[in-house]
């Protein structure tokens, strides 16, 4: 494969893995239900992006930016519907 199929490859591997995260972000707004989800994961998830993001900066792997960047957006959300049902 030519690096330009392997560089789709890995956006599609960018939205199937953010898309994974959307059945339980709208479980948890539609049910508002967030006990099953610990603050400690998602820190841990945010801390692993950055880390991700500071690897793909030195490498100079941008799909690793989206990627991360996509997934804080994501954890993001997860955190303020957490924070705005346990109140």
């Amino acid at each position: 494969m030519n690096n330009k199929n392997i560089e789709y490859i890995g956006y599609l591997a960018i939205f199937f893995n953010a898309v994974s995260l959307l059945p339980q972000i709208y479980r948890m707004y539609t049910t508002k239900d967030t006990k099953g989800i610990s603050y400690i994961w998602i820190l841990i998830a945010i801390c692993s992006c950055f880390l991700w993001i500071i690897y793909g900066i030195n490498k100079n792997v941008y799909i690793l930016l989206v990627s991360s960047i996509t997934y804080i957006i994501l954890y993001l959300i997860i955190i303020y519907i957490k924070y705005i049902y346990e109140k």
